[in-house]
């Protein structure tokens, strides 16, 4: 770089030719991006090493395939925090209802146990509670010699009853009580 150079681009800025426009010049008739930030700044009377000049001439940047790919992940990540709230509370309500299904299964279960244990002990239903595996299911059972009740609190709050009578003339349907049962009636 050699004060001609330097003395033409000086010229050119005083005579209100843009920099990118000079830039453009210099490019075309062989000079390097780097040179003609050298040159640019020498006829101001920067530094060389300005930031303001390689930010100005720099090479302008585009989307990276890196950055749209992290971009994207950012996007889908917010995605899934805004959503998540709304995600396990579903999740929730599910375990709840199968819960009270695995629930009630199990007590419906138990009145073909106990009616098989019923005719099995000479149409005695004394001790039948002891022929209950409960799993997870937490429950109250009663028997006697001609009746059984067994029943659990739903996670509403409702109890699901079961009952036996060996002077009903059909099987007792299950029934959802509000309150627990008091003795052998599921009522």
């Amino acid at each position: 770089m050699n004060p001609e150079q330097i003395a033409y681009v000086k010229e050119r800025l005083a005579a209100g030719l843009s920099e990118s426009s000079l830039t453009n010049i210099l490019v075309q008739n062989g000079y390097t991006q780097e040179q003609v930030a050298e040159l640019i700044a020498a006829a101001k009377g920067l530094p060389l090493t300005s930031p303001i000049i390689s930010l100005e001439i720099g090479k302008k940047e585009g989307w990276s395939l890196i950055k749209i790919v992290l971009v994207t992940i950012a996007v889908l990540f917010g995605g899934f925090l805004l959503l998540s709230p709304f995600i396990l509370a579903s999740l929730n309500d599910a375990r709840d209802t199968s819960n009270d299904a695995i629930t009630k299964i199990t007590l419906n279960n138990f009145r073909l146990t106990a009616e098989l244990y019923y005719d099995s002990n000479n149409l005695n239903y004394n001790n039948v509670c002891a022929e209950f595996e409960p799993g997870t299911v937490v429950a109250s059972c009663l028997d006697s010699e001609t009746k059984y009740r067994l029943s659990a609190e739903l996670l509403d709050g409702t109890h699901y009853c079961v009952s036996g009578d060996s002077d009903a003339s059909a099987l007792i349907s299950p029934v959802t009580l509000d309150a627990p049962p008091n003795g052998f009636d599921c009522r």
